[in-house]
């Protein structure tokens, strides 16, 4: 068998979540590019990859199985999940397979959080919403950094905006004013570590740098209906009694804030797993539905 028919077989990926950013999705299927070698990888609703090598001949396959009747159409209203810094799409697996079971269209995105910035991230995200055929409207649900991806996002003026009506946004555990925690990996962590390789501070994990409460301001404001999700341990003093209030081990209640929500909720969780907290999900589908959270019952 030829090297050309090995890159059509339905191979598992080794993984790499933090050098692959998703450019085209169709239907489950992604077209991947890789940030260090700008290689391009195609993979089907499954995570197999089914082609490698240029764009060209990924686009090729994705046609073909197109024509197949393999890749289901897009509806015309979906959802996004954007994850945070270091995570990758398994970040919503028990909220998206809620929301699927809800009816929602939703599709996790994947991208280098740790080796490019917020801006940059955005971009990324304009590219896969340009690339959506007959979508008519979007709703996106983020977890801490993602949630300044699409606020970055929602302030440009992409060509998808002519054609695509931005509908609701919740945001689970957001810095949206910055963390503490990233200020002082920023100015004590990398910097001592950039001194010793002596490399420029912004190449070496960018989007810590764009965490810390002065980048974060610059930020624009969300431009879209949203809801706030917070962690909290529900004592005043949080998971990190480093940090001042109630908090989820990483961020503060005060710094998931920003003028102009619709509705904020706590729920009692920690920042990594509180995508996959029950209460979590519960909330989310509810704001998605109503545009506010259900304050008759919640586990804080």
């Amino acid at each position: 068998m030829a090297w050309k028919d090995l890159v059509d077989l339905a191979l598992p990926t080794l993984g790499g979540k933090q050098i692959w950013a998703d450019e085209l999705i169709a239907g489950g299927w992604r077209l991947q590019r890789n940030v260090l070698t700008d290689r391009y990888r195609l993979l089907d609703p499954n995570d197999k990859r089914r082609s490698a090598g240029d764009a060209q001949t990924c686009r090729a396959l994705l046609e073909m199985e197109r024509r197949a009747g393999n890749v289901p159409t897009t509806g015309t209203r979906i959802l996004l999940l954007v994850h945070g810094l270091g995570r990758s799409t398994g970040t919503f697996n028990k909220l998206k397979k809620a929301l699927v079971a809800d009816g929602r269209e939703a599709y996790a995105i994947s991208y280098p959080s740790t080796l490019r910035t917020v801006s940059d991230h955005a971009r990324q995200l304009e590219t896969i919403l340009g690339c959506f055929d007959g979508v008519e409207h979007v709703s996106f649900v983020t977890h801490s950094m993602g949630g300044l991806v699409v606020r970055e996002l929602l302030a440009r003026q992409g060509s998808w905006r002519d054609r695509i009506d931005v509908e609701r946004v919740v945001m689970i555990a957001p810095p949206n004013r910055g963390s503490a925690i990233a200020r002082l990996l920023s100015e004590k962590v990398l910097k001592t570590v950039t001194e010793a390789l002596d490399v420029d501070d912004g190449r070496l994990f960018p989007s810590i740098n764009n965490l810390t409460p002065e980048h974060a301001a610059t930020i624009p404001q969300m431009k879209a209906e949203f809801g706030i999700i917070a962690g909290v341990l529900g004592n005043g003093v949080g998971y990190n009694p480093l940090l001042d209030g109630d908090n989820d081990g990483i961020v503060t209640v005060e710094e998931t804030k920003l003028e102009g929500y619709a509705d904020f909720v706590t729920v009692r969780s920690s920042h990594t797993p509180i995508s996959s907290n029950a209460e979590t999900i519960r909330q989310v589908l509810f704001f998605l539905k109503t545009g506010h959270f259900n304050h008759t019952r919640n586990n804080t």
